[in-house]
């Protein structure tokens, strides 16, 4: 018979077990979620047409297969003559095939044959590229473009939205990352304007956003970017077609968006909602902990917030908040706290204090000014390091990480008593003495 320990071990071992086989399946989360609103997608289709491009059957022949698939191994140019029948085989076939309700179910194998085949035409090159794999690119941008915009099933727009989310300009070499596609920029963003977007082409079309943000834009499109994603952000309430979970989701990735835009915005107005929603205790802590990432990838540079020393007390919440709600998670206390969850929770308000780079000079860091407020934030940054560095230790028990969680919080909010500048609740940064507390700290 096991005792205590080795129960509360074991269910351990199982939880740490699961997260390995939900990250291994990680790249499927997003089609098992979104086939739940394609099920419902599936009567509605009962009660409404959609439109179904033309398949062209003999553009598909196993002949003209053969011959694409050669054309796409080689490094060279399309020849001419090949032309028209390369572009009809994607276009009027493999593309076309996407909006086919027949075909609903070999959507997803359409979509990785023509990965494959974009793979195989930049695959010979040292450059990640190739005038077909380019030409590929513009059949899909084309014909994806048409499916998302158009009357067509929610199945046929997510795929269409999967493969403009993932065609790149180049692939990855050995000295350079994947470029995204430039063009699918304006379709991702215009798509997001359409109220009747299914949510789950949403979550995608905001990924690819934020692959863009990632390879950089310019301020013109920074702007357009804030535009529509930052009131996604902020909605606080789903509409009545989300469930809580959806819209949470959404939040999260809308965040990702704008820490990935890393622009504080127009008077301060992404800073301004990341502030508010980290400090809104009634915000799912996941939001705000996706937030507390935003907020360490935004450029600082010149720029005057008053409120950062309150700031910095609500980052801090939102990780004993986070630690709190997954141990209410728990059916008892038996149960093991999920370390891969704290350690995202603790992380995320790590890189809200210090930024994403090693240099530790980035995120609210990087915001205070001189004088009371820089040392009273950096007293509550050093305070909770420890915490982010405790699973550094592979052997951390539970009981430990819950003991150094509890003390932790006992000196951080010592400190914060001890030198809270005048008024920083509200927001406004006097200069006051400090008093001599030291920074919290776990041994």
């Amino acid at each position: 018979m096991q005792t205590e320990q080795e129960s509360k071990q074991w269910q351990l071992n199982q939880r740490q077990s699961s997260w390995r086989r939900l990250a291994s399946l990680g790249k499927w989360a997003l089609l098992v979620v979104a086939a739940s609103q394609l099920l419902v997608a599936q009567t509605d289709a009962q009660r409404r047409s959609f439109d179904e491009m033309p398949v062209t059957k003999a553009a598909g022949s196993s002949s003209i297969r053969f011959k694409v698939s050669n054309i796409a191994r080689g490094a060279g140019a399309i020849p001419p003559a090949d032309q028209t029948t390369f572009d009809a085989y994607f276009r009027d076939y493999e593309l076309a095939r996407l909006t086919d309700l027949k075909s609903i179910a070999e959507y997803h194998t359409i979509r990785e044959k023509l990965i494959r085949a974009r793979l195989r035409a930049a695959g010979k090159t040292a450059t990640g590229t190739s005038a077909v794999y380019e030409r590929i690119n513009q059949l899909c941008l084309e014909v994806c473009a048409k499916i998302v915009q158009g009357n067509y099933h929610p199945a046929s727009k997510l795929n269409a939205m999967l493969i403009l989310k993932g065609l790149n300009l180049s692939e990855p070499t050995q000295t350079a990352g994947a470029v995204p596609y430039p063009p699918t920029f304006d379709v991702i963003l215009s798509a997001l304007k359409d109220p009747d977007l299914p949510d789950g082409v949403k979550v995608v079309a905001l990924e690819g956003l934020e692959r863009h943000a990632m390879a950089g834009l310019a301020d013109d499109k920074k702007a357009a970017v804030i535009a529509v994603v930052l009131p996604m952000f902020t909605q606080a309430k789903p509409p009545n077609n989300r469930s809580p979970d959806g819209h949470r989701w959404i939040r999260q990735r809308a965040a990702r968006v704008l820490g990935a835009i890393g622009s504080v915005g127009p008077n301060n107005e992404v800073l301004q909602a990341l502030a508010t929603v980290i400090g809104d205790a009634n915000v799912h802590v996941k939001i705000r902990c996706t937030a507390a990432r935003a907020l360490g990838m935004l450029d600082y540079k010149g720029v005057q917030y008053d409120g950062v020393a309150k700031l910095a007390e609500d980052l801090f919440k939102t990780a004993m908040d986070a630690f709190d709600a997954e141990v209410d998670r728990l059916p008892s206390m038996n149960f093991a706290v999920s370390k891969p969850m704290v350690k995202w929770y603790f992380t995320t308000v790590y890189q809200g204090f210090y930024g994403l780079t090693a240099d530790k000079n980035g995120g609210l860091v990087a915001l205070t000014g001189d004088g009371p407020q820089k040392d009273f934030v950096q007293g509550i940054a050093a305070g909770f390091e420890p915490l982010y560095s405790i699973f550094d230790d592979k052997d951390l028990s539970d009981d430990v990480l819950r003991a150094k969680v509890k003390k932790t919080k006992r000196e951080v909010e010592a400190y914060i008593d001890a030198n809270r500048p005048s008024d920083a609740a509200n927001g406004v940064v006097e200069e006051v003495e400090t008093a001599s507390v030291e920074p919290a700290s776990v041994d």
